[in-house]
Protein backbone atom coordinates (compact mmCIF):
# COMPACT_ATOMS: atom_id res chain seq x y z
CA UNK A 1 0.00 0.00 0.00
CA UNK A 2 2.87 1.94 0.41
CA UNK A 3 3.96 1.88 -2.99
CA UNK A 4 0.46 3.11 -4.07
CA UNK A 5 -0.06 5.54 -1.91
CA UNK A 6 3.73 6.86 -3.31
CA UNK A 7 2.59 6.88 -7.09
CA UNK A 8 -1.06 8.39 -6.34
CA UNK A 9 0.74 10.75 -4.07
CA UNK A 10 -1.89 11.06 -1.61
CA UNK A 11 -1.44 9.69 2.48
CA UNK A 12 -1.45 6.22 3.41
CA UNK A 13 -4.11 6.83 5.34
CA UNK A 14 -6.40 7.72 2.60
CA UNK A 15 -9.06 5.26 2.14
CA UNK A 16 -8.96 6.02 -1.86
CA UNK A 17 -5.57 4.19 -1.27
CA UNK A 18 -7.01 1.03 0.33
CA UNK A 19 -9.46 1.00 -2.72
CA UNK A 20 -7.13 1.02 -5.08
CA UNK A 21 -4.44 -1.58 -3.14
CA UNK A 22 -8.24 -4.08 -3.39
CA UNK A 23 -8.41 -3.49 -7.16
CA UNK A 24 -5.15 -4.31 -7.65
CA UNK A 25 -6.03 -7.49 -6.13
CA UNK A 26 -5.01 -6.80 -2.41
CA UNK A 27 -6.26 -8.95 0.43
CA UNK A 28 -4.98 -9.39 4.24
CA UNK A 29 -5.89 -11.96 6.68
CA UNK A 30 -7.30 -11.42 10.46
CA UNK A 31 -3.95 -10.49 11.73
CA UNK A 32 -3.33 -8.59 9.34
CA UNK A 33 -6.78 -6.34 9.89
CA UNK A 34 -6.13 -5.95 13.38
CA UNK A 35 -2.91 -5.01 13.13
CA UNK A 36 -2.62 -2.80 10.14
CA UNK A 37 -5.53 -2.31 8.18
CA UNK A 38 -7.87 -1.55 10.98
CA UNK A 39 -5.87 1.43 13.16
CA UNK A 40 -4.94 2.69 8.98
CA UNK A 41 -8.77 3.57 8.39
CA UNK A 42 -11.02 2.46 11.18
CA UNK A 43 -9.82 4.95 13.78
CA UNK A 44 -10.61 3.74 17.48
CA UNK A 45 -12.35 7.41 17.55
CA UNK A 46 -14.93 6.43 15.64
CA UNK A 47 -14.86 2.43 15.18
CA UNK A 48 -14.23 -0.31 17.13
CA UNK A 49 -12.82 -3.74 16.56
CA UNK A 50 -15.14 -6.76 17.38
CA UNK A 51 -14.83 -10.05 16.81
CA UNK A 52 -17.55 -11.66 14.52
CA UNK A 53 -18.45 -14.85 15.49
CA UNK A 54 -20.28 -15.75 12.19
CA UNK A 55 -18.23 -14.75 10.29
CA UNK A 56 -14.99 -15.40 12.02
CA UNK A 57 -12.92 -12.79 11.79
CA UNK A 58 -12.41 -9.59 13.46
CA UNK A 59 -14.87 -6.24 12.12
CA UNK A 60 -14.59 -2.58 12.56
CA UNK A 61 -18.09 -1.21 13.83
CA UNK A 62 -19.19 2.31 13.58
CA UNK A 63 -19.46 3.57 16.97
CA UNK A 64 -22.94 5.80 17.76
CA UNK A 65 -21.99 9.25 19.23
CA UNK A 66 -22.60 9.55 22.51
CA UNK A 67 -20.97 5.81 23.40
Amino acid sequence: MEEIAKEMNLPIEDTRVYRQWGKRGGFFNDETFVKLIAPLYCPSSKFKIEWNEELGVHVAVRKVLGT
